[in-house]
């Protein structure tokens, strides 16, 4: 589901922007971020805002926070990352039809 967001994320920027380098800019940027902040790279310090953002801040978090929930056997865990996850894919998904009318042919 995280892969599915990241999809329509880029195909969003892409129909804003109109322009495929801005698209590519943008999301390798994005790609490069958001390991950071659920402490792929390096530990992040051991606070309640950088807890907030290991957890909740990316999609990347949010698919880790539901396979980690999930390998540990709390369903409850694996909604809190799901859940976010396709509520804002399908909010992307509907915005594409309006963004796809300003495409010129």
């Amino acid at each position: 589901l995280s892969i599915v967001f990241h999809q329509l994320l880029g195909t969003v920027i892409l129909l804003l922007s109109g322009k495929v380098k801005t698209a590519t800019t943008a999301m390798s940027f994005y790609g490069a971020i958001a390991p950071i902040f659920i402490g792929i790279y390096f530990p992040l310090p051991d606070t309640a805002v950088f807890h907030f953002l290991r957890d909740y801040l990316t999609p990347m978090a949010l698919a880790n926070r539901a396979v980690l929930g999930a390998m540990a056997g709390e369903g409850q865990e694996v909604l809190r990352g799901m859940v976010p996850l396709a509520i804002f894919s399908m909010l992307l998904f509907m915005w594409l039809k309006p963004l796809s009318r300003r495409v010129r042919p």
